[in-house]
């Protein structure tokens, strides 16, 4: 015995919602909890990315992240690195032997860049499945008039459980009553 399993399209739209909300709340605990991240540089090469669990100001977690910072942490790349005169103003960028960037790794371009790559995947992949049928989908048509774009949205598997006309034609005056 098959079993076939229509949806209609406010089930749809309420199961889409549910999803998005669920997707949206875990992209907030996603923000929440991934901290932003100090990357200390000494001597030019010897890079070192450093959490910043409990920044000073929480309000602005990249004030924390400064040259002085890196120092404090005694990371083995920066041993013997020395500031030559600190920069009071914002304790970035390179001083001496040491550099401080504070950087987010999942910022919102990085997440848009990776969206857009899948779509443009996923696209090229229905494009490639659905090439040889393009033709004869557009074909008929056209060949057929608007009877056939009718008789398409009548007879799909969406319509069939509501008790859609499966002759494919128009229906008469007296079975547009018993309907």
């Amino acid at each position: 015995m098959k079993v076939r399993l229509h949806i209609n399209i406010t089930t749809f739209a309420i199961l889409a919602g549910f999803i998005a909300i669920f997707l949206s709340a875990l992209e907030a605990n996603a923000k929440s909890t991934n901290p932003y991240l100090c990357r200390c540089t000494c001597f030019g090469t010897n890079t070192t990315v450093v959490p910043l669990f409990s920044p000073t100001d929480p309000q602005n977690p990249c004030t924390t992240c400064t040259r002085q910072f890196c120092l404090n942490q005694s990371l083995e790349a920066c041993r013997g690195a020395r500031i030559e005169r600190p920069d009071a103003d914002t304790g970035t960028g390179w001083e001496g032997e040491v550099w401080a960037k504070c950087l987010r790794p999942d910022s919102e371009r990085d997440k848009t860049l990776i969206s857009l790559y899948i779509l443009v995947i996923i696209a090229l992949l229905a494009f490639a499945a659905l090439r040889d049928r393009y033709p004869t989908w557009m074909e008929d048509p056209r060949l057929q008039g608007p009877q056939s774009v009718y008789r398409a949205v009548v007879n799909s598997p969406w319509l069939q459980s509501i008790g859609g006309d499966r002759s494919g034609g128009t229906a008469t005056g007296s079975q547009r009553r018993r309907r």
